[in-house]
């Protein structure tokens, strides 16, 4: 079993952090998705080159830092998607070949890959699987796995069963988001004989038609279920029309 793991690249060092890198553009990819940065005198040393990665529009997840080691500062890049379609790719379009400074030092070529992007693997029934993240539903129907911890040789037992609590949870909250529709409708339409004030939608058409469909969705069997009622599963309607 294997973990699916996201990408990370360096360059090589440069002198300092306020070194000038170059002037141009970086078409900077992560997979399919990719996004430019343009490169001039206000932002072409490493420092500037980092801020304007991290602080780019259409950057989505990929960060950029700075790491310090005895050859000299290093641009580190970090993507956070992870499957190993998502690698990182710079195109370096360097404006000025005459001005003695050279923005393709930070073209893909140039760039080491530190840790390499990966999918998921494992067995289930002595079958592989295999997929671009530590969490999907499309292996065992109806059921959601989430990798953790990658364990070699080691054989986990996975159990589907049913889970009443969730059911009566989510049954609960239908009813709760029915009943608080149906009161709202009901104080939107009420009549007060003592003040003799109608509510804002007292009469209202519309709300009357809303109500009518809503009671017939509740009270009304559906054909080929096991439990084509609501009544069935024990959810009735009290005297006052709330379940």
């Amino acid at each position: 079993m294997s973990l699916a793991q996201s990408t990370k690249v360096r360059s090589n060092s440069f002198t300092s952090n306020t070194e000038v890198i170059g002037t141009g553009t970086l078409a900077i990819s992560v997979g399919s998705d990719t996004f430019n940065i343009s490169v001039d005198s206000t932002n072409n040393t490493l420092t500037g080159i980092r801020d304007a990665i991290n602080g780019a529009s259409g950057n989505s997840g990929l960060s950029a830092s700075i790491v310090n080691v005895d050859g000299g500062p290093q641009l580190v890049l970090s993507s956070d998607k992870v499957g190993s379609a998502n690698t990182i790719a710079i195109v370096a379009t360097d404006d000025d070949g005459a001005d003695g400074f050279d923005l393709t030092r930070l073209a893909t070529a140039s760039l080491t890959v530190t840790q390499a992007p990966s999918d998921a693997t494992f067995n289930l029934d002595g079958q592989l699987v295999t997929r671009d993240s530590n969490s999907f539903s499309d292996v065992i129907t109806g059921v959601t796995i989430d990798l953790k911890e990658a364990k070699v040789g080691t054989t986990e037992t996975l159990s589907v069963s049913l889970n009443p609590g969730g059911v009566e949870s989510k049954v609960n909250s239908i009813i709760k988001a029915y009943n608080s529709l149906a009161d709202t409708m009901k104080n939107l339409s009420k009549y007060d004989a003592e003040t003799k004030s109608a509510a804002v939608l007292q009469g209202d058409s519309i709300q009357r038609g809303v109500q009518s469909q809503l009671r017939k969705v509740i009270s009304e069997p559906q054909s080929g279920l096991a439990y084509g009622s609501l009544a069935e599963i024990g959810i009735k309607t009290d005297e006052t029309g709330n379940l």
